[in-house]
């Protein structure tokens, strides 16, 4: 499941992968074309609004690549977008750019696997959540225009073929799979935080229908250990992840500890618990009776959880995803 994103108002730590299959599809729209087609991006950086991107991007084994992407998400206008930024970028002037009929083929996305190994950005910040590679693109012109980009894709050392197409015009091929060509910044929303606490009897409780704990303290006075599961992380196998902490449920009363989170449609909920723990028991004193061998020994009663001394706090805090329609930068 997901791991730690950035400190919101409040610090949280959350660990795990975050599914691919889980990412709603409408965080993917609103790819925006770059100004000129760029060799490298900082997928994954923090997006300043008039400023672009800063700082560093996601860790390499925080991207993922989908290949095989469909085309449908260049629509008419960002197409218009693509060639005009396309055929500038080749030494074309601005005229000429905006005639030019460009299709795009075999298109690659490459974001941010997991946005809470992001440590830069906080609730409210903006992300150069992905870029778009083509590696193909294919350029139908007029044919001086088709020997400029030509000349100009092989300047930029882009690998191009040119090939007349009848009368006076020619189609322009260039391998674009080293270029990015668009991009998408996404918007964190402002987080909604909640407190749930339940009282539990040492024994399991299950908070929100997806967290599972469960205590054990071994001997009275003993650290008490805590196993907990997200119930919905259930590995092929049918086990569900479990993770387990010890703590002193004197000295250690206060500490948080983080949970997996959740990204359910565009929406990321982080999560944290505490726990309150004691257990009493009622025990007669030493030597009011003894064994039938003559030990002395004691009477116990059961163990009991008071309500007021055994709970768990589970804060929630989530926060919307949205795709940026216009971002300010210079991309």
């Amino acid at each position: 499941m997901w791991r730690a994103l950035a400190i919101i108002a409040v610090a949280f730590l959350i660990e795990g992968p975050v599914p691919a299959a889980s990412l709603n599809q409408n965080l993917f729209n609103n790819f925006v074309a770059m100004k000129l087609p760029q060799r490298e991006i900082p997928v994954g950086a923090k997006w300043l609004p008039g400023i672009g991107p800063t700082g560093p991007g996601a860790d390499v084994d925080n991207l993922v690549t989908s290949q095989s992407v469909s085309n449908e998400v260049i629509t008419s206008t960002l197409k218009r977008q693509l060639a005009f930024s396309i055929g500038t970028f080749l030494g074309l002037d601005a005229n000429r750019s905006q005639t030019l009929d460009a299709t795009f083929a075999n298109l690659a996305i490459v974001r941010v696997s997991d946005l809470t190994k992001i440590r830069t950005v906080r609730a409210g910040d903006q992300l150069l959540y992905l870029a778009i590679k083509a590696s193909k693109i294919s350029i139908k012109t007029d044919t001086g225009s088709a020997a400029s980009l030509k000349a100009g894709a092989e300047r930029r050392d882009v690998p191009v073929t040119l090939t007349a197409s009848g009368g006076n015009t020619s189609v322009v091929t260039l391998d674009g799979s080293d270029l990015f060509i668009a991009y998408q910044v996404l918007q964190l929303g402002k987080p909604q935080v909640r407190q749930t606490i339940v009282p539990h009897q040492g024994g399991e409780e299950i908070l929100l229908g997806k967290y599972r704990f469960r205590f054990c303290q071994c001997a009275p006075g003993n650290p008490v250990t805590v196993e907990w599961g997200n119930l919905g992380d259930v590995g092929t196998d049918g086990v569900i992840v479990t993770k387990r902490i010890t703590f002193h449920p004197v000295t250690e009363r206060l500490n948080e500890y983080p949970l997996d989170s959740d990204f359910s449609g565009n929406t990321i909920t982080a999560a944290r618990v505490r726990f309150l723990y004691r257990a009493t028991q009622n025990c007669s004193p030493l030597g009011s009776v003894t064994t039938p061998a003559g030990v002395p020994t004691r009477i116990c009663g059961p163990i009991k959880f008071p309500k007021a001394d055994n709970k768990i706090v589970l804060t929630t805090t989530s926060f919307a995803l949205s795709p940026v329609a216009r971002p300010e930068g210079p991309f």
